[in-house]
């Protein structure tokens, strides 16, 4: 986690600690809303952290968590809007309060007939 923390302080400055340090309630207070367990950190990501996580039907997820509400509300509106063509992750929730967003993990996604390259897992 530390690692993370380094890489969201380069985009984000010294406005990273207060959100940082709320982390572990904000996790735990969307886990239980969301249904989700919470697995391991994804150990990439400029702008949010993600946490692989599994919803309680058994899908896989990834939960996207960053201290910029705009970048949370854009992104989300944005990955819905591109939903339709199969190339983005479907957003299974969304919380701009929490700035966070969960959404469906990469294994799940369908190639496109004008695609070649391989599906991210």
């Amino acid at each position: 986690m530390r690692a993370a923390h380094a890489r969201l302080a380069v985009r984000h400055g010294p406005k990273l600690d207060a959100w940082w340090d709320a982390l572990p309630q904000r996790t735990a207070a969307l886990a239980e809303r969301w249904s989700l367990q919470l697995l391991k950190p994804i150990p990439r990501g400029n702008t949010s952290l993600l946490v692989r996580c599994r919803r309680d039907d058994g899908r896989a997820g990834i939960l996207k968590l960053t201290p910029d509400p705009a970048l949370a509300a854009d992104e989300s509106r944005a990955l819905r809007a591109w939903e339709p063509t199969g190339r983005v992750p479907a957003v299974w929730e969304h919380d701009d309060e929490a700035f966070a967003a969960m959404v469906d993990h990469l294994t799940t996604y369908r190639q496109s007939a004008n695609w070649s390259g391989p599906i991210l897992g």
